[in-house]
């Protein structure tokens, strides 16, 4: 039984559910509850308990005795609190679990709360309650109750023990109500489900419980009982409901499952659900979908081999068989396998059948399922090839078709053919039958000695090629030196000057080849000169022959023939060639008088290749000097001067020259010196002027070049006279007189920059005809180029391409100076080179487009055009474009609201549509159907007689119209003229709809046999249709083993639809009528055409599903064996009757569908092979089938394997390991693949066997190696001449592996030591040999390794391969004792020897010396007054503790950083001494005192480390000397005086100043001198200039256009007149001007209204850039009266006299900003003087002197102009509203303060003074800075 319990909470049915429970238990409390603890709490009121420790009671003497949910508490409270509630269930003995606890606020009186949550209550649950401190619940004294109390806290799900003694005495006015369970209902049912189904939901049981509570808790649904049993099913809970779940697997049948379902209360509900498990046919995995093998199977395979795995799921097991009998269906599971069976060596035969073909058939015991046919590729196997691969030796004399070597071909099934790569050998076939075939390798040609052969064999079966290698080697014999030519040395001598390739001798060898000589003397060759050898001297270099070195050159000669070389020996002797003078015998000079002693006169060679030679030479005004001293070859001499020459004495010298080698008479040769009188010396010409000099009339003298002419050797007073040479004579002069001239150019003169650059030629002559020398100066023009004016970068307004007459594009001109003249030209691209024309002469030009032209916006929208211009040599270009536009063409015809309408969607011809036209005047107009329309598939645009064009239907294809898809079509139609011009009109095309035709109906009438089983093609519908059209078949059809149809796969406008037949059991041609009748039906979304189908069924004989076949049974089967069971596909087959209707005279015959072989023998020899044939008939038809069978002939076995033998390691020669014992004669026997070719099988003549051979180290190419591969597995296999191979046996060969050498004098159990003396060894001397003895027979060669040396630092010893350690230094001194030599003596096969150590003690090692006052920290001092030349400054002293009184020192310095130039080494003594005497004062100017020495000592044997001391020069005192007395400085700027030094202030008030000061110098003895240094300080421009006047007004005249307005002054405390200079000028707008100097005028203020305002700002400069600003208001005004413009012309503006009008414009505001400065004098009087007393008003009053002062413009720092211009910035609108005037005094106030200290105030001007209080209210507005001595601008008042 199974079962399912439901332990979640369903917590929807809480709320409404829980509510009707408890509602329903208060109804029914009297009469179906049933109560736990007191039933009425309000009868036992009486007495409340009076502890206080908040027990807990368990009232154990009324249970529960129904099973349900609590509807309500009940209990009566004493007093109100809290009263916890528990509900307890009994577990073992008196041990309850708390199942729930709830806390309520109880009132005095009786109390009924509900559990918040639906409590489930059981058979024997108890009530108790707890109170957390006095009792609430009272009691009765009332027996029948028991009552027990505890300390606790309880703890809900927890257990308690309540063994307490009980109270029976009272009983607690505490209890609660439960309403009794209702049993639960069952809902049956039935499904109909796979047996595939498993593992999940089959059907979802309906239960429902009055009790909706007990679905809140734990409910059981199990199955109670099936029918038939069965465990495929069980209950689940899914969640929400009961669910009955299928398991893992299923078993057809019908069941019915008893459903039982119990509440918590054990009350339960039955019903019945019928399950019905169907099984459905096996089915293919997809996942498997393969029907060809994927690789392919050779032919040669006669094992099982898996070929592919799918997956069949069904819910029973199925099996799969195979139609194919050499191939079979394993099981793999969950997978079936295809499986080659183990089959006969001919049942696979690629010549044969290239594919095998398999039907798989599977089925679950119920149906079964076909899979479609599964193919396996056959692969021919490749032939193989053995006993390649090796080498032979062949001699010259071999005949043509010796045989030098056989290898075999093996191919199971075909005959190989074999040839050879090389034309000098062929490849013979020994065997012609498939199998294993013998090939000889002949030679088919002379061959010639010393040649050696790969060939390459290739081998063909027909289908496959293989190759192999062999090398053939041809021997010689040894060659002999011809007894005709015996000399053995040179008969003459070769000069040792010889360098080229010289001939000695000629001589001959004897051998039946080829011969090649060779000699050991580097300097010979020998050259083949057929039929001889010749012996030649290379060309060699100058110093190889050597008469003082080598007298006699000898040598060996060696002769080979590739094989023997046969030697003899050779001399040649030498003779010393005598020196050779060359560059001698002539004549040199003239070379001048004036030339200096030492002068190189002439230069000449000695040359002899191995001697040097000594030249002298006759003249003593003459000597000689050796370039290249005592250096053989060819030697460098120069013949100098040697005294002062005089050509009016001696005009030719004739010198004679004598060189000695050494060796042979000296040689001598003349050479003729002639002298000449030197010419003047030229200086400063030859060069190109750097002056800049224009072109045109030369307005000053430049001057070009400065020229030096002198002469030295000549007494005549005739001076030089120099002159510049025509044709620049007059355009250019020579100023100054000789030896210092100037070139320059000539004032008025014109000079061409055509003619540019001018070469000026200046000749000089000396007293002396002839003695000229001459030098130029370069003078190039500096050219002024045009320049062209207004000439853009594109020409405007476009032109249009058809433009037809000359038009005029643009004027500009070009300036040049004034004697310039102008061409210009253009140039543009082809073809627009000529269509363009400039007219006009300098400076003025047109750019004219002419008439003619090629303009074509198609072609190129804008033409770049380039003007040049020159004026004759710097030419000027400008690029310009001409932009062209094109014209659009004229549409007709479209667009049109006409559409196409009657144009079918059927239609397949094209069709002309409609006709319009595009015109363009000059453009070739292409119109389309828009290419990225899909009605360009449809139609087309085709081009008519211009400008028309049609449009066409394409006709199908390619258009494909469908009315279905598409009933009309907008059709867009594009023109363009090619360039910028595209437009797009619409034509519609209404479509009419046509219905679908059927191509093939109902002409058709297909067939079917009656036999068909499997899925048939019966025919192809093919419906035609714009679109895809939809077809089906008539219902009644299915019934006859129609199949729906399915829809092919071509393209539109053709569909067609595959009608199949398929019927499991076939199709009866003997039920009647024998015919199928099928309506097939097709339509599209408009209209359905219907045409029947009739297929005839044919009758049909039986069919075998496995025909044929080969079956292979071997010559030793004796007993009965079936060979093939017949399988039909006939839906009769029962009917089916067969016999032997052949059995070729064999035991074969037919049982039932049995084909076997009964008892009896077969013989190979006699029948290879039998073909049978069976018969079998229904009784109508019958069929044959023809089987084949195969006698298997079994091969000859190897009766003594399988086995092993040893070989061992070092083996090398052929050797035969084991004889194989055969059961019977073999033709052939070898390895089977792996094959190893160290190893062969091979046929022993002598003994009539086969053998196991090694084939020896020089034919496998490699030898044995034990570590590498310490044994074979051989796999052999013979086979008789039929090519019957008997059982494969495998050989063991196990390699023995070769023992290593062992050391004899080193190693063993102790380290061997070996002491040596280090004066006994020097480089290459052995220090000790190595021996070892090899244990193998015979012995290995050894090789001895040095592994390590330690220290290896230090290890300067070589270990040679026969074991000598050899030192590689001198031992005397060497710095380490003792070496640790590890050594390894190997062999061929033991490379890894285990090595052995030797350790060397080197005794008596010398140290080197050391010494003993080096280095030295402090620095030796040289003295000048102490050390003369030669004396000693240092001497070192050294320790040497080898040999002291023996050992020889000797000592070495070097002199790093120069010492060496003052310092010398005594090596033998080790002292430092002087050169010469040393001067301090010299040496301080060099800038270098101290030089650091290096030094090391010798000892005969080995170097000290090197020490270093410094060598330091001192002096001797002497005061210090200025360089002069007195110095002057200039101080340009006082600003750059350490203090300040102001020359503008009083007293000084001067432009410069002069201080002299004295310098005192003193060296650090106190020795001093002094000097005098006068300093000029001269004024800077540092003070700023200021406006005479704070503020200026002017008036401009109404209506003027110009005019004067004044003049204006200002002032600058500069002391220097040029720091006073001057200039002013306006910022800001108007009209307004100045002159420079303060003159003011304004300009056109004729448009501006009388009384209008102009304010501007005022600038006055100085040279510094110093500034000051005064603002400036200028007004328009009347006209001024006659008599004041008179005496405007004399006064400022300023002061005019206007009318009463003018005047108060001006002047009211003038009154009240005078008016409020008052008033605000006032109050700063009173505030910060008059504060507590009069007496403070004092200095206030007292100050206005320093008022006015202040009022003055002062020395301000940069720093506050820009606070000082805002501030003038408002003083312009303070005569408005006035008290705007204070905001931008406080902006400002604080930064001035800070930089007040540092002003200086200027003296006053009290001529300026006109208004105090004006001026006061202008000061603030300017300076308010310098206020700050006298009001407090800090102070809050103020501020505020």
């Amino acid at each position: 039984m199974f079962m399912a319990t439901l332990n979640s909470r369903k917590e929807q049915w809480f709320g409404t559910s829980r509510l009707a429970i408890v509602l329903l238990g208060l109804v029914l409390n009297t009469a179906n509850s049933c109560d736990i603890g007191t039933s009425n709490p309000g009868s036992h009121t009486t007495t409340t308990g009076a502890s206080t420790d908040g027990r807990s009671f368990f009232i154990d003497g009324s249970t529960s005795t129904c099973c349900g949910t609590m509807a309500n508490w009940k209990m009566y409270a004493s007093s109100a609190g809290t009263v916890t509630a528990m509900l307890w269930r009994p577990t073992t003995g008196s041990n309850y679990r708390l199942e729930f606890m709830e806390d309520y606020n109880v009132n005095v009186g009786l109390n009924t709360p509900i559990p918040s949550t639906t409590l489930a209550v059981e058979v024997g649950d108890v009530v108790g309650w707890r109170t957390t401190g006095a009792e609430i619940i009272p009691y009765s004294a009332t027996a029948g109750s028991s009552t027990q109390t505890q300390l606790l806290s309880p703890t809900l799900n927890a257990e308690t023990p309540w063994g307490q003694t009980p109270d029976t005495t009272v009983t607690y006015a505490f209890g609660a109500v439960v309403v009794p369970n209702d049993p639960p209902t069952i809902t049956g049912g039935s499904e109909t489900i796979s047996d595939t189904d498993t593992s999940q939901t089959v059907h979802t049981l309906a239960i429902a419980d009055p009790d909706t509570a007990d679905l809140l808790t734990d409910t059981t649904v199990v199955i109670s009982n099936t029918s038939p049993t069965t465990s495929d099913f069980s209950i689940a809970d899914d969640g929400t409901n009961f669910v009955i779940q299928s398991g893992a697997s299923l078993t057809a049948g019908t069941y019915d499952l008893e459903i039982t379902a119990t509440d918590i209360c054990e009350d339960t509900a039955t019903t019945t659900v019928t399950i019905t498990v169907q099984n459905p046919p096996p089915v293919y995995d997809p996942s498997t979908p393969d029907n060809a093998y994927a690789g392919t199977i050779s032919d040669v395979t006669t094992t099982a081999t898996s070929i592919y795995s799918f997956l069949v799921t069904d819910t029973e097991p199925v099996t799969c068989t195979s139609d194919n009998a050499l191939f079979e269906i394993r099981e793999s599971p969950p997978n079936k396998e295809l499986w080659l069976k183990n089959v006969a060596a001919g049942d696979l035969d690629y010549d044969s059948s290239t594919t095998q073909v398999i039907t798989i058939s599977c089925t679950d015991g119920t149906t079964a399922v076909l899979r479609d046919p599964y193919t396996v590729n056959i692969s021919d196997e490749p032939l193989t090839l053995s006993n390649l691969g090796g080498s032979t030796t062949v001699s010259d004399s071999a005949a043509i078709g010796t045989s030098i070597h056989q290898f075999t071909a093996t191919d199971q099934d075909d005959v190989v053919t074999c040839t050879v790569d090389n034309g000098d050998f062929t490849v013979t076939a020994v065997d012609g039958a498939a199998g294993t075939q013998r090939f000889d390798i002949e030679t088919a040609a002379a061959l010639t000695s010393g040649t050696s052969y790969t060939l390459t064999m290739t081998c063909n079966d027909g289908q496959n090629t293989q190759t192999g290698t062999f090398d053939v080697t041809v021997t010689d014999a040894v060659p002999t030196f011809d007894p005709s030519t015996p000399d053995t040395s040179y008969s003459g001598t070769i000069s040792d000057a010889t360098t080229l390739a010289t001939s000695i001798y000629a001589f001959s060898v004897v051998d039946t080849g080829s011969v090649t000589c060779t000699t050991d003397n580097a300097k010979f060759e020998i050259r083949e000169v057929p039929p001889n050898h010749e012996i030649w001297l290379k060309n060699v270099l100058a110093t190889d022959l050597n008469f003082d070195v080598t007298p006699t050159e000898t040598m060996t000669i060696s002769c080979t023939d590739g094989t023997t070389t046969i030697t003899r020996s050779y001399s040649v002797p030498i003779s010393d060639e005598l020196p050779v003078l060359a560059n001698l015998g002539g004549t040199t000079g003239p070379i001048g008088d004036l030339t200096a002693i030492g002068t190189s006169v002439f230069q000449f060679t000695v040359t002899d290749q191995d001697d040097p030679n000594t030249c002298t030479v006759s003249n003593a005004d003459f000597s000689i000097t050796e370039l290249n001293p005592a250096t053989a070859g060819t030697q460098l001499y120069d013949i100098v001067t040697a005294a002062t020459l005089n050509e009016d004495t001696t005009p030719t010298y004739t010198l004679t020259i004598s060189c000695d080698d050494g060796t042979n008479t000296a040689v001598t040769n003349t050479l003729t010196v002639t002298l000449s009188d030197e010419a003047p010396t030229l200086t400063g010409l030859d060069i190109t002027t750097t002056a800049s000099v224009s072109d045109g009339v030369q307005a000053a003298e430049i001057t070009l070049a400065s020229l030096t002419v002198t002469d030295a050797n000549d007494v005549t007073a005739v001076p030089i006279a120099c002159t510049i040479q025509a044709p620049n004579t007059a355009l250019f002069q020579l100023t100054g007189a000789p030896p210092n001239m100037d070139v320059k150019t000539v004032i008025g003169q014109t000079l061409e920059t055509a003619s540019a650059p001018y070469e000026v030629v200046v000749h000089c002559d000396d007293d002396e005809a002839g003695n000229t020398v001459s030098g130029t100066v370069t003078v190039p023009l500096v050219d002024t180029p045009p320049v062209f004016v207004d000439m853009p970068a594109t020409l405007a307004p476009a032109i249009s391409d058809a433009t037809d007459i000359d038009t005029l594009l643009h004027s500009f001109s070009v300036t040049d100076t004034a004697s310039a003249t102008i061409t210009c030209s253009y140039t543009a691209t082809a073809p627009y080179d000529d269509d363009f024309e400039l007219r006009g002469t300098s400076p003025g030009f047109e750019i004219w487009l002419l008439a003619a032209n090629d303009l074509n916006f198609d072609a190129l929208a804008s033409v770049p055009v380039t003007v040049t211009c020159t004026d004759g040599t710097t030419p000027i270009t400008e690029d310009f474009t001409v932009e062209i536009f094109d014209e659009d063409p004229v549409w007709t015809g479209l667009p049109t609201a006409t559409p196409y309408s009657t144009l079918s969607d059927a239609e397949t011809a094209a069709v002309s549509l409609y006709t319009f036209s595009v015109a363009d005047s000059d453009d070739t107009i292409n119109c389309a159907v828009d290419a990225g329309s899909a009605d360009a598939t449809h139609f087309e645009v085709r081009a008519g007689t211009p400008p028309e064009f049609e449009i066409w239907y394409r006709g199908a294809p390619p258009a494909s119209l469908n009315f279905e898809t598409a009933s009309s079509h907008d059709v867009p139609i594009v023109c363009d003229d090619g360039a910028a011009y595209t437009q797009t009109e619409t034509y519609t095309v209404n479509l009419e709809n046509t219905p679908p035709t059927f191509v093939n109906l109902p002409d058709a009438s297909p067939t079917i046999s009656e036999s068909v089983t499997t899925k048939t093609s019966l025919f192809t519908v093919s419906v035609s249709d714009t679109t895809e059209a939809v077809c089906y078949l008539s219902d009644t059809v299915t019934a006859a083993g129609i199949e729906p149809l399915e829809k092919g796969n071509v393209a539109l406008p053709i569909t067609e639809y595959i009608v199949y037949a398929w019927h499991m059991t076939g199709f009866d041609v003997d039920v009647p009528p024998g015919t199928i009748f099928i309506d097939v039906t097709c339509g599209d979304s408009v209209s359905t055409v219907t045409e029947r189908l009739t297929v005839t069924i044919l009758n049909a004989a039986p069919e075998i599903s496995n025909p044929g076949g080969t079956y292979t049974v071997s010559e030793e089967e004796a007993d009965q064996v079936t060979l093939k069971t017949l399988n039909f596909v006939e839906f009769d087959a029962a009917d089916v009757t067969c016999s032997m209707t052949n059995n070729d005279g064999g035991p074969f015959d037919v049982s039932g569908f049995q084909v076997i072989k009964t008892a009896g023998a077969l013989d190979f020899e006699t029948t290879p092979s039998y073909t049978l044939e069976v018969t079998c008939d229904d009784g109508t038809l019958s069929i044959t089938d023809t089987i084949t069978v195969n006698v298997e002939n079994m091969g000859p076995e190897i009766t003594n394997l399988p086995t092993a033998v040893e070989i061992p390691e070092e083996q090398v020669a052929e050797v035969s390991l084991i004889e194989l014992t055969l059961s019977e004669d073999a033709f052939d026997c070898s390895q089977v693949a792996p094959v190893e070719s160290e190893f062969v099988v091979k046929y022993v003549p002598a003994t009539s066997s086969w053998s196991v051979f090694y084939v020896s180290q020089a034919v496998a190419g490699k030898g044995l190696n034990y570590k590498a591969k310490p044994s074979y597995d051989l796999t052999i296999v013979c086979e008789d001449d039929s090519g019957a191979q008997g059982a494969q046996k495998t050989l063991t060969i196990n390699v023995l592996d070769n023992e290593a050498p062992n050391f004899d004098n080193i190693g063993g159990e102790t380290t061997t030591k070996h002491e040596i003396n280090a004066k006994d060894y020097t480089a290459g001397d052995t220090v000790f040999t190595v021996e070892a003895t090899d244990p193998s027979t015979p012995a290995d060669d050894i090789t001895y390794n040095l592994v390590s040396c330690e220290p290896a630092a230090t290890c300067n010893f070589t270990l040679t391969p026969n074991g000598d350690i050899v030192t590689n230094v001198d031992l005397h001194s060497h710095p380490h004792d003792t070496y640790t030599f590890t050594i390894q003596a190997v062999d061929e096969y033991n490379p890894d020897a285990p090595p052995a150590e030797l350790i060397l003690k080197i005794n008596d090692i010398n140290t080197p010396p050391v010494f003993t006052n080096l280095p030295k920290k402090d620095k030796v001092g040289v003295l000048k007054n102490e050390h003369a030349a030669g004396d000693t400054v240092f001497t070192m002293t050294v320790d040497d503790v080898d040999a002291p009184d023996t050992d020889t020192l000797t000592y070495h310095c070097d002199f790093p950083d120069g010492g060496d130039a003052y310092f010398e080494l005594v090596p033998d003594t080790g002292e430092i001494i002087t050169k010469d005497v040393i001067d301090y004062e010299e040496m301080s100017i060099l800038g270098q005192l101290e030089y650091r020495v290096e030094c090391y000592v010798n000892d005969g044997y080995v170097d000290s480390d090197v020490e270093t001391f410094t060598l330091r020069i001192n002096d001797d005192n002497e005061p210090p000397e200025f360089q002069q007395l007195t110095w002057q400085l200039t101080q340009p700027n006082e600003g750059g005086m350490l203090k300040e030094w102001d020359l503008d202030v009083a007293p000084r008030r001067q432009a410069q100043d002069t201080v002299t000061c004295t310098v005192t110098a003193t060296d650090k003895e106190g020795l001093e001198t002094t000097t005098t240094v006068v300093i000029t300080i001269e004024e800077s421009d540092d003070n700023k200039p200021y406006h005479d006047q704070t503020s200026y007004h002017f008036c401009a005249t109404e209506g003027t256009t110009s005019g004067t307005l004044g003049s204006v002054t200002a002032t600058d405390k500069d002391a220097q007149a040029k720091h006073r200079q001057l200039s002013y000028s306006f910022i800001g707008g108007g009209p307004f001007g100045d002159d420079g100097n303060g003159g003011l005028t304004y300009g056109d203020v004729s448009s501006y209204a009388k009384g209008t305002t102009f304010q501007s700002t005022l600038r006055v400069t100085d040279e510094a850039g110093n500034f000051d600003d005064a603002p400036v208001t200028v007004m328009i005004c009347d006209p001024p009266t006659s008599s004041a413009a008179a005496s405007s012309s004399s006064s400022s503006s300023s002061s005019s006299s206007s009318s009463t009008s003018d005047m108060l414009l001006w002047l009211i505001p003038t009154i009240l900003l005078s008016l409020l400065a008052l008033g605000v004098l006032a109050y700063c009087l009173r505030r910060f003087c008059c504060r507590g007393g009069c007496g403070r008003c004092r200095p206030c009053l007292k100050s206005s002197a320093v008022r006015t002062k202040v009022v003055r413009p002062v020395q301000q720092m940069r720093l506050v102009q820009r606070p000082v211009l805002v501030q003038r910035q408002v003083v312009k609108k303070v005569v408005k509203p006035v008290k705007l005037v204070q905001t931008p005094v406080q902006k400002v106030a604080t930064p001035v303060v800070q930089t007040v200290q540092k002003v200086v105030t200027p003296p006053p001007k009290p001529a300026q003074m006109i208004n105090g209080d004006l001026l006061m209210h202008n000061y603030w507005a300017r300076e308010k800075a310098n206020l700050g001595q006298d009001i407090p601008l800090n102070n809050s008042s103020w501020m505020n």
